[in-house]
């Protein structure tokens, strides 16, 4: 067993002080960091007309169905809305093709508070590799993705080939194609 004289032991306590309080500030700083971001885009949701005047007044079946219309607008072809509160759809709320690849969509509308979390998209993933492995994934919510420092919603899904368009893409979407005027 190896024996450190005792002033090499306090001389290194310092070391340890520090190394212990860089660790704690990382952390922390994750956090604070994650807090004002998502501060910084419930203020830019906030400003969104479009996204507060017509999403959000809409049901979740009637926002399934906008993003069918919405889709369309955008070039989309065969587009299908299969999901629903009343409807079994295994996890797809749209069907899509485009150029010839079929898409599967998952819409979610949540609050600006309520963000899409990573395990929601893994579960996406997992249904879509499952049921239609030649397809690609489109995650559509009214809100944001989380992040974290190390692993978030926007990793997994760049890893897997998963779009994802949060509230603020959404406005640009809708800006894009015009449909800001689609009577649902």
């Amino acid at each position: 067993m190896l024996k450190l004289p005792l002033g090499i032991i306090i001389s290194l306590k310092p070391i340890f002080y520090v190394l212990g309080t860089i660790l704690v500030i990382l952390i922390v700083s994750e956090s604070i960091i994650g807090y004002f971001r998502h501060k910084r885009y419930q203020r830019k949701l906030a400003t969104q007309k479009t996204l507060n005047d017509l999403i959000y007044k809409l049901k979740p079946e009637e926002f399934e169905d906008y993003i069918g219309i919405l889709l369309g607008k955008l070039g989309y072809e065969k587009v299908k809305v299969i999901g629903g509160v009343h409807r079994a759809d295994g996890g797809f709320d749209v069907r899509a093709e485009k150029n010839g690849q079929t898409y599967y969509v998952q819409v979610k509308k949540y609050g600006r508070k309520r963000p899409v979390h990573v395990q929601e998209v893994r579960e996406f993933y997992g249904a879509l590799t499952a049921d239609h492995p030649d397809a690609k994934g489109i995650f559509i919510t009214t809100s944001y993705f989380t992040y974290r420092f190390f692993y978030t919603a926007e990793v997994f899904a760049k890893k897997v080939g998963i779009e994802l368009i949060d509230g603020k893409k959404l406005v640009e979407m809708m800006e894009t194609a015009n449909a800001s005027n689609v009577k649902i």
